[in-house]
């Protein structure tokens, strides 16, 4: 039930943007803002943030193929927003079979 809420606060904000903090580096807060609309192509730092799980847990799951991401060059990977929105009503759906 926990995830669901989550999931709707997530889907449903009002605003265009929403911030996203993280621990201090450097004796600023590193922080960005993400507009809720759009079909961001997000790092798996910021997609681990998106969805507040370990980056570790971001490549498991590109590697299990469970979320699809977008090479860049050789070793970068970029993931849509949209797909990790998808991925977070199917385990919402999961839940409530």
């Amino acid at each position: 039930m926990k995830m669901k809420k989550q999931l709707v606060n997530i889907l449903t904000k009002k605003n265009n943007s929403q911030k996203f903090f993280d621990k201090k580096i450097g004796g600023e807060i590193d922080s960005f803002s993400l507009p809720i609309d759009s079909d961001f192509l997000l790092s798996p730092l910021h997609a681990a943030r998106y969805l507040d799980v370990s980056v570790k847990f971001i490549y498991e799951l590109i590697q299990s193929g469970q979320i699809k991401s977008q090479p860049i060059g050789n070793r970068l990977k970029r993931i849509r927003k949209k797909t990790l929105d998808n991925w977070l009503i199917q385990q919402a759906m999961k839940f409530e079979r």
